[in-house]
């Protein structure tokens, strides 16, 4: 499994060499001036997001043709993995269609929002190579007992015998060791690093002292320790699933 590790927000910049350098790195839309250079030349991977999820958590407008333009200069670069199609979060799934008809490049990777039908997250692992996963709506906060509901009532769609997905699949926010030891994923990113070295009180004892390039490697390392599964596990059995 790919990890891609956000870096949004993480500054200073020589924090992404120290922390990144020749490991896999997602780069958003609305941050995209803060590292996107030290991260093309200095990552393994890297996966460009279109910046819905910031837009829409912010409730300011979802610019599509910046994003179009932002893809389009960085669509032959070498290091550029998959590019994220625009997408509306809680829009209607004709909406969402619509963005992905007319998405030009040929790396495009759809979004499956989790309060959208099978049927659709069937049609697009018919017609696309990667789909990603994105929760949403009322199955908006991965890990909830709603949410492990909505995943294995979708992953029974998209699975054959042994449990293995018909396509490759990216979690949006969901690199998350609880997450891709249960579910199936090629790949998944997160910011949980950038954030999580930011903040003192949540590390303790003699961590609390350290360097946020410490902390940043300490988390990458972990994660990436981590050996995900290749069938699908389902949601812990604390958590009963309550949909189907």
């Amino acid at each position: 499994m790919i990890h891609y590790h956000g870096v949004s927000g993480l500054t200073p910049s020589e924090l992404v060499y120290q922390i990144l350098c020749g490991k896999d790195a997602l780069i958003s839309f609305p941050y995209r001036d803060q590292n996107q250079q030290i991260v093309l030349e200095n990552c393994r991977s890297v996966m460009l997001d279109n910046g819905a999820f910031t837009a829409w958590k912010s409730g300011k407008p979802f610019d599509y043709g910046a994003v179009v333009n932002w893809y389009s200069e960085l669509q032959n670069h070498p290091s550029i993995t998959g590019m994220i199609i625009p997408d509306i979060i809680e829009g209607s799934e004709n909406e969402n269609d619509k963005l992905v008809e007319k998405f030009p490049f040929r790396m495009g990777i759809p979004v499956w929002h989790l309060h959208e039908s099978n049927a659709r997250l069937m049609a697009l692992c018919a017609a696309f190579p990667v789909v990603a996963l994105g929760s949403s709506g009322v199955f908006s906060q991965p890990k909830a007992i709603t949410w492990w509901a909505r995943m294995d009532g979708a992953f029974k769609c998209i699975t054959d015998d042994y449990g293995r997905p018909k396509c490759k699949l990216h979690g949006l926010r969901m690199l998350d060791p609880e997450i891709f030891t249960r579910l199936p994923l090629s790949s998944a990113d997160s910011t949980h690093m950038g954030r999580s070295i930011k903040f003192d009180q949540k590390w303790r004892g003699y961590s609390r002292h350290t360097t946020k390039r410490a902390r940043g490697i300490v988390i990458v390392e972990t994660l990436e320790r981590v050996v995900p599964t290749d069938k699908y596990v389902g949601a812990p059995e604390q958590q009963p699933l309550l949909f189907c």
